[in-house]
């Protein structure tokens, strides 16, 4: 696989993550609507999916 392509796969799962994140907050109230661990395990990927990309991205020569 192309190394841009795999960086790109890896910046969209991060995103997704972190998206689905904040999509999980209550509009009424002021909190998450999901246990704690759940949070810290998604954005505990999501920054380790950011690692890889930019892994990636510094091995690409133009």
């Amino acid at each position: 696989m192309d190394k841009r392509l795999a960086a790109n796969i890896l910046i969209d799962r991060a995103e997704v993550i972190l998206t689905n994140i904040v999509a999980l907050t209550d509009k009424d109230r002021d909190y998450f609507k999901v246990p704690v661990i759940d949070v810290v395990v998604s954005l505990e990927t999501a920054i380790q999916q950011l690692q890889q990309a930019q892994d990636h991205v510094s091995n690409i020569t133009l």
